[in-house]
């Protein structure tokens, strides 16, 4: 079960990206401001601008480092949704596996004033919690 972090590998690292996200979103459950859907759950199928594009390309192909250089230059990317699935890059870290960046795309939008919602939805209802619960388990079968 999840409650046995102590196995190493990824299944820690899982473990760690839960309490992270758990941690986050517990401690914004009073602020009705951090804890709101953001303008893209209504907007998701709106076309994405180039830079858009390119930043989700960039997080739903794994390419960490320089989705991190396009995230410091604007924050307001992490709120971008994928047409097709609804996920956004919380959703992808959290797929990947990805604590660091996990914490990174928490840090740094909140640090610019871009708050993004640990608890968005991708189609189909899917929080990034559930994305990370899903494939860390299809990793122990």
């Amino acid at each position: 079960g999840w409650n046995k972090c102590s196995n190493g590998g990824k299944v820690a690292e899982h473990c760690s990206m839960f309490k992270a996200l758990q941690s986050w979103r517990n401690s914004h459950a009073d602020d009705p401001v951090k804890t709101q859907p953001d303008e893209t759950e209504c907007c998701g199928s709106v076309p994405l601008d180039p830079l858009a594009h390119e930043w989700l390309v960039k997080c739903a192909s794994g390419l960490w480092g320089h989705a991190h250089a396009m995230l410091l230059q604007d924050a307001h990317l992490a709120h971008k949704k994928d047409f097709m699935s609804g996920f956004t890059a919380l959703h992808w870290a959290a797929k990947d596996g990805n604590g660091e960046m996990v914490q990174k795309l928490m840090d740094i939008t909140r640090r610019r004033g871009a708050h993004i919602n640990v608890n968005s939805k991708a189609h189909g209802g899917y929080t990034p919690l559930h994305i990370a619960a899903i494939h860390a388990e299809s990793r122990l079968v």
